[in-house]
């Protein structure tokens, strides 16, 4: 077998490698590894990281289309393979159930593109029986870039599932801003449409640059801004109750968090908060859109009845943590550094100490912030949903002025 033979072997069991591990990727994982650690996973899966990343490399120099160098691609093509396959186990191994859902999705959505990055430069390599590499030598140069790119990227993967939730988090909270800056900018562009003239007998139409494809707006009726205002002022109370939950819960670094707080909750509970997130922002998203003038109001209305769900689910999930009145005692976690009991157990205490002990009890600042926590979040829901129903009130009106 010649050294050019021996390269095309090696490279087709790394393609088909690369393809076996999308696949896997891609599959339901039914496997539960209770005796995996993450962060002994966490610390292989950037090693083979780094050694795929390696071995790209000396592929790309011994495989240039000027002067390629059979023998010396041997080895790295066929260690690829192997690298490939231990990270694609190492991704495999992140169990959902035992390290949390939203982690195993990060890491196999890493995992995914650099397999596919890898697997885009392999298909430049021996394009047929005659050639080494394809023929465009800038394709092969833009592909060996994207992997180290890619695996660069990947290396950052959360080292923990309150990690990889804060991180989305963070995502979703900018959407929820970005759904108000929307709503801004339509209850501003309606200010600054101008009128029709004799000059002008279109209006707004003639200097919209959309208007040449049909895509112009329609100045809002006054029913119409009085929705924009009453949405406005929910999804601005909704992002900030957004917000809020990451410094108070999600940041460790937030000087309003509770010590250590998150790492007592359990994966699944992590990835219920962030599930709710998530459909929060979708929530969001669909009723900007149902805001564009001409409204239609039984959608908006449709809408704003969807949201309003929607914030009670996120409102159960901050009852969980004692985040509002609600709470029930024996479902607040412990707070730590408060003797190990837990924040019910000290305010139940102080109506049976005496008046000193009950003031010892209140100087505790993790009680007063914990406190003061439970009071804003009670007030921003309630404002929350306040708002979502004047909104829904306004929706209903027929005053449209059209």
């Amino acid at each position: 077998m010649s050294e050019r033979q021996k390269a095309q072997f090696a490279h087709r069991l790394a393609s088909e490698t690369c393809a076996a591990a999308l696949a896997a990727l891609s599959a339901p994982n039914d496997q539960h590894n209770d005796s995996m650690l993450l962060d002994s996973l966490i610390s292989d899966y950037r090693g083979f990281l780094t050694l795929i990343y390696s071995a790209v490399t000396k592929i790309a120099l011994s495989l240039k289309p000027s002067d390629p160098a059979y023998s010396a691609s041997f080895t790295p093509l066929k260690d690829l393979a192997s690298y490939v396959d231990s990270l694609t186990s190492c991704a495999c191994c992140v169990d959902e159930n035992l390290h949390g859902k939203t982690i195993s999705n990060e890491i196999k959505w890493a995992t995914t593109e650099v397999v596919t990055a890898v697997q885009a430069l392999l298909s430049e390599f021996f394009t047929d029986d005659t050639q080494t590499t394809g023929s465009d030598s800038k394709a092969y140069l833009t592909r060996v870039g994207a992997v180290h790119e890619i695996i660069d990227r990947a290396r950052g993967v959360s080292s923990c599932n309150r990690e990889a939730v804060r991180k989305r988090w963070e995502a979703n909270t900018t959407g929820l801003q970005d759904g108000v800056e929307e709503v801004i900018e339509m209850m501003e562009a309606d200010g600054d449409r101008p009128a029709a003239t004799l000059d002008n007998p279109e209006g707004d139409e003639a200097n919209d640059e959309w208007g040449e494809f049909g895509l112009h707006g329609e100045k809002a009726t006054d029913a119409e801004l009085v929705r924009l205002k009453f949405t406005l002022s929910l999804l601005k109370m909704t992002h900030a109750l957004h917000k809020r939950v990451l410094s108070s819960f999600l940041d460790p670094s937030s000087a309003t968090a509770p010590r250590n707080l998150a790492e007592l909750m359990s994966p699944h509970v992590l990835d219920n908060m962030m599930a709710r997130s998530g459909e929060l922002v979708a929530a969001s998203d669909e009723l900007v859109a149902a805001l564009d003038p001409p409204q239609d109001t039984m959608s908006l209305s449709a809408c704003l009845t969807s949201f309003r769900s929607t914030v009670n689910l996120m409102g159960e999930i901050l009852i969980t943590f004692s985040f509002t009145s609600q709470v029930k005692r024996d479902e607040v976690p412990h707070l730590p550094g408060i003797d190990g009991e837990s924040l019910n157990d000290r305010m139940g205490a102080m109506n049976l100490q005496s008046d000193k002990g009950a003031k010892e009890v209140e100087s505790s600042a993790e009680i007063k912030r914990a406190v003061k926590e439970r009071k804003w979040f009670d007030f921003c829901l309630a404002q929350i949903l306040k708002s979502c129903q004047q909104a829904i009130d306004a929706s209903a009106s027929k005053q449209d002025g059209k």
